[in-house]
């Protein structure tokens, strides 16, 4: 579970997995910045290194025969930031609730206000988030404009995919997962 251990979400789904299963195991990590990890700011690069030692982890040490992953909103866009980016998938099955397909977007219209976002703009930093606060920087931002996952072509993993997305989501717009799920993850013979 991509996101961060004091999650409730998290540890509901680590409930219900767990008892009905014996052979499993569920791993819940916090991205930077988020849950108890020591970090202030967050970058692109830390969540992508965060994660590949997060798999080096469980590839190396239990060693499991399927790999599933589950994330939500950031977590969510930063699972398919990955995959594209290495051009490959170590999860069997991605399930992905309110994925912020358009994180920058998320983030300047409906995290930040407009003098957060000017601050930033000038190169300061201003706190933001729900459960713990992480200072967004101008770097942090630029990045996000550069990675556009309506820009990458992921209908290789589309069968592995589920996305959950509710219509009355104030946070991650609905329109926008829902026109990303019909470019980029139906594949691409059902897109026409």
């Amino acid at each position: 579970f991509a996101g961060h251990r004091d999650n409730a979400a998290a540890q509901k789904l680590a409930g219900r997995i767990l008892e009905k299963t014996a052979d499993t195991a569920l791993l819940i990590f916090n991205w930077p910045g988020h849950g108890d990890d020591s970090r202030e700011e967050i970058y692109l690069q830390d969540c992508d290194a965060y994660l590949r030692r997060v798999l080096h982890y469980i590839q190396n040490t239990l060693r499991p025969e399927i790999l599933d992953v589950c994330a939500t909103s950031f977590g969510g866009y930063l699972i398919l930031k990955y995959i594209s980016d290495h051009e490959a998938s170590p999860f069997r099955r991605i399930c992905l609730r309110c994925p912020a397909v358009v994180m920058d977007q998320v983030l300047e219209q409906t995290i930040l206000t407009p003098e957060e976002l000017g601050i930033i703009e000038k190169g300061g930093r201003v706190p933001a988030g729900f459960d713990r606060k992480v200072y967004l920087t101008r770097a942090f931002m630029d990045s996000l404009h550069e990675v556009g996952l309506a820009d990458r072509d992921l209908h290789g993993f589309a069968d592995r995919i589920l996305i959950v997305q509710g219509t009355a989501d104030e946070v991650v717009p609905y329109e926008a997962v829902r026109g990303f799920a019909a470019d980029q993850v139906r594949p691409a013979a059902q897109a026409a």
